[in-house]
């Protein structure tokens, strides 16, 4: 999890839809249920869903939260 938090470190502060399908290696379809379980958080700007860096990381440690200790 330590090369993702450097990641977001080089990452912008919003992310377009298909940068966060790019950066987690998911589909489209899968990224969009995460946000509409409301498991992603996004701020919408004008017409555009924007995904702050920081609520991938806040995704990623809760799914690391919800597998437990390795």
């Amino acid at each position: 999890m330590g090369a993702l938090k450097t990641n977001l470190k080089t990452l912008p502060r919003l992310l377009a839809i298909k940068q966060v399908i790019h950066e987690l290696g998911i589909s489209r379809t899968a990224l969009y249920q995460l946000i509409n379980d409301g498991k992603l958080r996004t701020v919408k700007i004008g017409r555009r869903r924007l995904v702050p860096a920081e609520a991938i990381d806040e995704l990623v440690s809760g799914l690391a939260d919800q597998r437990g200790p390795a």
